[in-house]
């Protein structure tokens, strides 16, 4: 069965500089070829402002233990969030042209993080809960 899609995935990222790109094939500063970035339909994706790193490093520290926010979303790493289908909120995490995890609102336990295998990895090695 196909994904269900409401229009064009146009993110794409172009790993040779860590950078986003919309619709281009080709990165803007180097040239390479980007890739598509694999998200949850309907694909609205926005950047991570500053409260929105430090939000999820808090659950992230709140749910995992201390310092695997960091872990997670080191200094100067570029973050963007995906809306994703919940009953509430919640937000695909991307970085480094991954989505790597999600941040979901639960009206029973408040905010919750859904770890996927790229960010388990992330976070393994800190993890004291």
């Amino acid at each position: 069965m196909a994904a269900v899609r409401l229009g064009k995935n146009h993110l794409r990222w172009c790993f040779e500089c860590n950078l986003p790109s919309l619709e281009s094939g080709e990165c803007p500063v180097c040239g390479a070829k980007t890739e598509e970035v694999e998200i949850t339909p309907p694909g609205d994706v926005r950047p991570a402002f500053d409260h929105d790193i430090e939000h999820i490093r808090s659950v992230v520290d709140k749910q995992f233990g201390e310092g695997t926010g960091y872990s997670l979303i080191p200094e100067g790493h570029l973050v963007l969030l995906n809306k994703a289908p919940s009953l509430d909120h919640m937000d695909e995490i991307i970085i480094d042209g991954k989505a790597i995890a999600s941040l979901r609102y639960d009206l029973g336990k408040g905010w919750v993080f859904i770890n996927r295998i790229q960010s388990a990895m992330r976070i393994a090695e800190m993890a004291t809960k």
